[in-house]
């Protein structure tokens, strides 16, 4: 039996006085109220044993009435200590369905102030170089403008020139039966005027390098992190919650693979020794590479000390992993111009799959080295042995100064 039936036996009313200064006529209710306290104990701690059931009707049966009121609260505390140490019990339960509906919307709520706050946080350098590309792109803009305006202004020029060289050799258009204010005459001068201003802006759009890059991330080149150096952890460079960073937005190593050069967006990594490995997009005989940084105009610290100076070039054929060949070493000059290529010092017969940048040292800053993009130009091995097979073997190359 799992039940307590309180009895008049337990607690007898016509015993003498304990000394606590209870009334005998009021001794049968708190008799009858400590019968209640054990039964509801005993379901409250969830005692399902027959024999602690028993030992515990067995024991308060026989003790005075003090030592029930001392059990009574001992037996109190107890359910409040093991209601607190066994608190796991409601989360089972788990609390009602109004409850939660509530815990959501607080939830999502709180991840919204969250997600605003971080972006309200966005770090001060962050902003600058938002700023300054803001700025550059602006200024690129009024260039383009005042290109367009040079345009007009040399397409008038050019009408001009036709005009006064027709007066001064007596009309020359004349003799062919056209003459110099004819509308063939003006759409002749719109037209080479036309064909100028899109040869400008064709070399404006192409190329400065003017040579294939093998090292491309959108042709299919990678960096190997295996073989690359670290990247620079900078404090700065995260999103932080009450001084907690987490959301790093430094830029990886395959950064120096892209194209897009603007300030910051380079891959850093400390000191001012380092490498990356770079897998290229094809097997190639390699001739040249090319090391690109910003302008110092542009940066946002107006310094550029963090480029590249001394750095070295090997290759790699089998897979990216064995022996590295040395293909030379050069020199950035961080004052020239913004995108040097140097053509490489020893010539290799076989073709490489992978080419290892080795940056030796920078241009005087402390704590990291910025590389913005690096390109790799060759042959490819197809076409260099259809090459072979009509061609003579070409000379030796030299190295480029830049």
């Amino acid at each position: 039996m799992n039940t307590y039936a309180p009895s008049r036996k337990l607690f007898p009313v016509g015993v003498e006085d304990d000394g606590l200064g209870i009334n005998a006529q009021i001794r049968p209710g708190i008799s009858a109220c400590l019968d209640l306290l054990v039964v509801s104990l005993t379901f409250k701690l969830k005692v399902h044993s027959e024999a602690v059931t028993l030992f515990a009707v067995f024991t308060l049966s026989r003790l005075t009435r003090s030592w029930k009121i001392i059990m009574s609260v001992v037996f109190i505390l107890t359910f409040f200590l093991v209601g607190f140490r066994n608190h796991v019990w409601l989360r089972e339960t788990g609390p009602p369905q109004k409850s939660r509906r509530f815990y959501a919307v607080i939830t999502e709520y709180g991840s919204r102030l969250y997600n605003y706050q971080a972006r309200l946080w966005m770090p001060k350098e962050q902003l600058e170089l938002l700023k300054t590309e803001s700025q550059t792109l602006e200024h690129n803009f009024r260039e383009i403008l005042s290109l367009v305006e040079q345009i007009a202004v040399l397409k008038a020029l050019l009408r001009d020139t036709r005009h006064g060289q027709h007066g001064q050799h007596g009309g020359s258009l004349h003799a062919a039966g056209e003459p110099p204010g004819a509308p063939g005459h003006a759409e002749l001068v719109d037209q080479e005027t036309s064909n100028l201003a899109n040869y400008v802006l064709k070399k404006l759009r192409e190329d400065q390098v003017q040579m294939a890059d093998y090292a491309l991330k959108s042709a299919g080149a990678s960096v190997i992190e295996a073989g690359t150096s670290e990247s620079y952890k900078n404090d700065k460079a995260k999103l932080s919650w009450h001084g907690i960073g987490f959301l790093n937005y430094e830029m990886p190593p395959d950064a120096i693979l892209q194209p897009d050069v603007h300030p910051g967006k380079c891959w850093a990594f400390p000191g001012s020794r380092g490498h990356a490995l770079v897998k290229l997009a094809m097997k190639i005989i390699p001739t040249a590479v090319t090391l690109e940084h910003i302008p110092e105009k542009v940066s946002p610290s107006g310094s550029v000390s963090s480029a590249p100076k001394e750095f070295s070039v090997h290759g790699i054929s089998k897979q990216c992993e064995g022996e590295e060949i040395f293909l030379g070493q050069f020199l950035y000059n961080n004052t020239g111009a913004t995108v040097q290529t140097f053509e490489l010092q020893h010539e290799v017969s076989e073709s490489l799959l992978c080419v290892k940048l080795k940056i030796l040292s920078n241009w005087g800053h402390m704590k990291y080295t910025c590389v913005y993009r690096f390109r790799v130009h060759g042959t490819p091995a197809a076409a260099r042995g259809r090459a072979g097979a009509q061609a003579p073997p070409p000379q030796p190359s030299r190295a480029l100064t830049p």
